[in-house]
């Protein structure tokens, strides 16, 4: 989404606060909340916290703060993006996890996606998710890179490697090009060659 939730309207006859204390008001309100930016659009304080769904977890103190500092209240839809893939690095680290692709973000299904390299116990990978949720509101998907390397096979297992078939080709096929058919011949030459020919050929 990319429109601004519902404002929370203050009751009437309410005096707003002046806006820099409105913001002091809220900022200590929220401590803690991942809130980490106030803005005024069209007359409404705009909450961007790390992500909306965080947010909608403060909906209880945002009507009050409305109806206490005189102010219309909003939550940001779009999530901090860099925070929620800095997030699932940071656990990940802290449990000395390696990643083998990831983290990537998918905002239309509110995930997070990331490949590691290590296959984790499922317990373990269900703390991680439930941290990474707590802390943004966000799912996590844990998959196991697939791509482990088979071990090296023993030489004395692998197949033999087998020559390749020899073909014979009988004298009287072999024909020798026009242009060079004048050509004089160096006996010499051609001994060595034939010399090679049988080392080299096997003939």
């Amino acid at each position: 989404p990319t429109a601004l939730t519902p404002a929370t309207t203050p009751v009437a006859g309410v005096k707003p606060l002046e806006i820099n204390a409105a913001y002091a008001a809220i900022r200590q309100a929220l401590a803690g909340a991942t809130l980490y930016k106030t803005s005024l659009k069209d007359g409404v304080i705009v909450l961007s916290f790390i992500s909306p769904q965080v947010g909608q977890r403060h909906q209880a103190m945002i009507d009050a703060l409305a109806q206490q500092i005189g102010w219309p209240l909003a939550i940001n839809p779009q999530p901090n993006q860099g925070a929620i893939l800095d997030m699932a690095r940071r656990l990940l680290q802290e449990r000395a996890w390696r990643i083998a692709r990831g983290p990537s973000i998918f905002l239309e299904r509110g995930e997070v996606a990331v490949t590691l390299t290590t296959a984790p116990g499922d317990g373990e990978i269900a703390a991680l998710q439930a941290a990474f949720t707590a802390a943004t509101g966000y799912r996590l998907n844990v998959t196991p890179s697939s791509a482990t390397p088979s071990p090296a096979t023993p030489a004395a297992n692998r197949p033999a490697a087998t020559d390749p078939p020899v073909i014979e080709i009988p004298v009287a096929q072999i024909r020798v090009r026009a242009g060079q058919q004048g050509t004089a011949r160096n006996p010499a030459k051609l001994d060595n060659a034939i010399a090679r020919v049988r080392r080299d050929g096997g003939v």
